[in-house]
């Protein structure tokens, strides 16, 4: 009996859900209701690799946009941590993005991280320090692991903690962003 009873109020039933949660009648202005195509005016597309301004050194280096890092990574050599006014700094040497020569670079140490090796293998202890980048329309200070890259193609390792919220990455392309660093001659040297 009851289901005779259901079955038959079924269609009214339909209706009325349908009324109370269709959004074309409501009182939404076009502003609430974000299209897809609005979120990313907002932020800055960026491809896989993009060229980075980094201050210091005041210079600008080829970089791979990785999204499933959480934090950047830096290429630093010759690691080397002390005490400065019994605070931690670190000292360590970057490369030279044309001529290969060694740059050597003081920062605040920060704090350390735990980045845990693949397929098992142990964790490593890295220092990280703070480091402004310039990418694109984006201006900031970030945190950098220091890490030996030199394995790796690029330099620079751009993580989560630059992109999210102000960057979306189409890996399948590069140098998308455009430059405004007062040193646009070697962003054009950098490939």
């Amino acid at each position: 009996m009851l289901e005779k009873n259901d079955s038959e109020n079924l269609p009214e039933a339909i209706q009325d859900s349908a009324e109370k949660t269709c959004l074309c009648d409501s009182n939404l202005d076009e502003e609430t209701v974000k299209k897809p195509s609005d979120m990313t005016e907002t932020k800055t597309l960026l491809g896989g690799i993009e060229n980075v301004f980094l201050d210091p050194p005041g210079m600008e280096f080829s970089a791979r946009i990785d999204t499933g890092a959480q934090t950047s990574s830096l290429n630093a050599l010759d690691i080397v941590e002390f005490e400065r006014d019994g605070k931690p700094f670190v000292k360590f040497n970057l490369i030279h993005p044309l001529t290969g020569d060694k740059l050597e670079l003081t920062r605040r140490l920060r704090r350390h991280v735990r980045i845990k090796g693949r397929g098992g293998r142990e964790s490593h202890r890295r220092p990280v320090v703070k480091i402004r980048v310039v990418l694109a329309d984006i201006d900031e200070q970030i945190n950098f692991t220091l890490e030996d890259r030199s394995r790796f193609k690029h330099q620079i390792l751009i993580g989560r903690n630059l992109l999210q919220d102000l960057a979306i990455v189409d890996v399948s392309r590069r140098n998308v962003a455009t430059s405004k660093t007062e040193n646009s001659d070697t962003a054009s040297e950098i490939k």
